[in-house]
């Protein structure tokens, strides 16, 4: 017949043999949980049980959002995928008034506002990622971003977003080659042709343009 010496000690545990004390790992009891000790002797004594509590504080924040500033003034903003199940996202909108959006993950993964959406901001239930719209967010103002696991513990990242004008495009006028559009350069239908390069601009077709300065710059329109 085994001794007591021979009992397997569960994983993570160990006993000290001079002094009996027993040593219990973080890995190997659960969070929150309680210990309870008792003592006995020889004749089966015991002593009053003793019962401790196993409170560990978690303080380890979730990774902080990714903020993306896109070229066209656009923002994107994703929380992080593991430890994250609150996202608060910060803004001024074009108006000059702030904006802020907070989402929930639930029990199944998905991310849904707390409330009505501002315009121009969307957001993926699967991932959380917030889009903000070039037009829905101020021009080079700052995003900030929080994210928050289930006890509270935060992390935040800032972003500075871009202007939405398109910088040194070249263009290309087909009469004259001057580079100066002049009534000289226009057609039987009083036009003129010009070749706008937006290589690299963050402009896609179909988006409008306006010459906001003697400096050539341009904004987008829509």
């Amino acid at each position: 017949m085994g001794s007591k010496d021979d009992a397997v000690l569960p994983p993570g545990v160990t006993v000290d043999p001079e002094t009996g004390k027993v040593t219990i790992t973080p890995d190997a009891v659960e969070d929150g949980s309680k210990v309870e000790a008792e003592n006995s002797n020889d004749n089966g004594t015991s002593s009053s049980e003793i019962t401790a509590g196993n409170d560990i504080e978690d303080i380890t924040p979730p990774a902080a959002p990714e903020i993306v500033a896109g070229a066209d003034g656009s923002v994107s903003i994703t929380p992080d995928q593991k430890d994250a199940v609150d996202l608060i996202v910060e803004f001024t909108d074009e108006a000059d008034k702030p904006q802020k959006v907070e989402l929930e993950k639930d029990a199944d993964g998905k991310w849904t506002a707390k409330d009505e959406l501002p315009e121009g901001v969307t957001v993926d239930p699967d991932t959380g990622r917030v889009d903000i719209h070039y037009d829905a967010v101020k021009d080079e103002s700052e995003v900030n971003a929080t994210n928050k696991d289930e006890v509270g513990n935060a992390s935040s990242s800032q972003a500075t977003t871009s202007r939405d004008y398109i910088n040194g495009p070249k263009v290309e006028i087909q009469a004259g080659e001057d580079g100066v559009i002049d009534p000289t350069d226009l057609n039987e239908n009083k036009e003129v042709d010009v070749v706008v390069d937006i290589k690299d601009s963050g402009l896609k077709a179909g988006d409008k343009l306006e010459v906001t300065n003697q400096d050539g710059e341009l904004k987008k329109l829509c």
